[in-house]
């Protein structure tokens, strides 16, 4: 790890700081007879020189471990069995000078429908024992529960969920599951609705077994989750690089015609085809490859090159989440759930003046629309019958006080009421003054109906009972 001085100097910028010697990945630099010495004193020689260039490539591209830098999180997908838990085991050790770990728990119940992972679990770059350059900002691997080829909205959903950092973790898509039974779609995400920026995924990779066949309704749903397209694509969605990986080629046949239509059927899947360099063999460290259990006391290199080799690619800068701000809404209606949820407006800054969206417009069934103006017609018929009508009419009130005004005016001496000539005094006051309460009384029932009642004709339609079509 030549060049390592105090971090308190490193440049942020992860081209200029250098982890290792510039030595080539090639063999032009070194005479055939330095080769050839090299390979009789040890055999592997050559794979340990490689391994150690790719480790100081990896290192340079994902950068320096410095504060505010967040590392990569890198996805691992797969139906349950194929290996997702050695492929991870297998990536971490390759970046570690040191032997092989089980970081993930591997093995399998002999063909029963059991697996390892139940849970969702990260390993961050402090979990790896001994990694080759410890100063480099290394990615975290999120190893998730084995999906079944299935191909529907649940799976297309929690796929999501985790893609966005829903998905907490050590949280369990089985609960996951659970919940979308109870509740349904709108329930499930509810429930993960917290949009957690240092759980999103950064890199998808999806592995399949060489030995099984390709699952392409889970493939189908992963694409559909990492890169939406149709109406919703250029519009704002989060398109996350994907990636591909066969595992368990140890004993297949490479040069036969069934695992090349096989893995020309792997690559179609992911949109690979002519983009294999985001695609890789790989062999695992398991004990079906290492009988011997070397890995237990040494890394090997014949592992690891073709991994580094790999992750070089996954790990390249070149590659990034478009759009990686985007959150997801946590309601949407559960029968348009295999629609891709639209993104949520930024939440507003204090102070902002938020102005409610009428819930009366153009998005609004002509059938609520008629029943709601029906209603306001009938309250505002009632409210000027009962509300409005006085005990005396205006007209019977001026007649009376011209009566009393003339008659007192004929016979001033005659019958006089104090109070009648109060009122007769002030007769135009009272006209005017009586039907300020109930208009003002009007406009606040007019308003709270265009807010209230669309929602309650909405609700109360839900609620009839349906025809069964026979």
């Amino acid at each position: 790890m030549g060049g390592m001085e105090d971090q308190q100097s490193y440049p942020t910028d992860r081209y200029v700081y250098s982890f290792g010697d510039d030595t080539s990945d090639t063999d032009t630099d070194v005479s055939k007879s330095t080769r050839r010495r090299r390979k009789l004193e040890d055999p592997e020689a050559e794979l340990k020189r490689r391994r150690e260039k790719l480790n100081v490539d990896i290192a340079t591209e994902v950068g320096i471990d410095i504060a505010g830098r967040n590392p990569l999180n890198v996805a691992i997908i797969g139906v349950p069995g194929v290996g997702k838990s050695s492929t991870i085991n297998t990536l971490i050790s390759a970046m570690n000078d040191d032997k092989y770990r089980e970081y993930a728990m591997t093995g399998n119940f002999g063909g029963q429908a059991l697996q390892m992972t139940y849970l969702t679990k990260s390993f961050p770059k402090k979990a790896y024992r001994q990694p080759a350059h410890y100063n480099a900002c290394y990615p975290t691997f999120i190893d998730i529960a084995g999906f079944d080829n299935e191909k529907n909205d649940l799976t297309e959903e929690l796929l999501r969920i985790v893609f966005y950092g829903r998905l907490p973790v050590e949280d369990s898509l089985k609960a996951a599951q659970e919940e979308y039974h109870k509740t349904g779609m709108k329930g499930l995400r509810e429930k993960y609705s917290q949009n957690l920026e240092l759980l999103k995924v950064d890199r998808i990779i999806v592995v399949a077994s060489a030995r099984e066949n390709i699952p392409e309704k889970l493939i189908s749903c992963v694409m559909n989750a990492a890169n939406p397209a149709g109406s919703k694509a250029g519009k704002g969605k989060m398109t996350i690089p994907v990636f591909g990986i066969l595992t368990k080629i140890d004993g297949v046949n490479l040069e036969s015609t069934e695992f090349k239509d096989k893995e020309k059927h792997f690559l179609e899947c992911l949109g690979l085809l002519g983009a294999k360099q985001r695609y890789a063999r790989l062999i695992n460290y398991c004990s079906d490859v290492d009988e011997a259990d070397e890995r237990l006391e040494k890394f090997l290199p014949r592992i690891d090159v073709p991994a580094l080799k790999f992750l070089r690619q996954v790990l390249d800068p070149v590659y990034e989440v478009q759009v990686g701000h985007e959150v997801f809404t946590d309601t949407f209606p559960e029968k348009q759930a295999s629609v891709v949820p639209e993104t949520i407006p930024e939440p507003p800054k204090v102070g902002a003046v938020v102005v409610p969206r009428p819930p009366v417009g153009p998005n609004t069934s002509p059938v609520t629309l008629l029943v709601t103006y029906a209603i306001k017609g009938i309250i505002i018929a009632l409210f000027v019958y009962f509300c409005l009508a006085p005990s005396i009419s205006n007209q019977d009130l001026l007649s009376i006080c011209t009566s009393y005004d003339s008659h007192t005016s004929h016979f001033p001496h005659g019958f006089q009421n104090a109070r009648l000539t109060d009122i007769c005094d002030r007769k135009m006051d009272i006209v005017g003054k009586s039907f300020m309460g109930p208009l003002m009384f009007f406009v606040v029932l007019i308003v709270m109906l265009d807010f209230l009642m669309p929602q309650m004709i909405e609700n109360f339609i839900k609620k009839i009972p349906k025809p069964k079509n026979d």
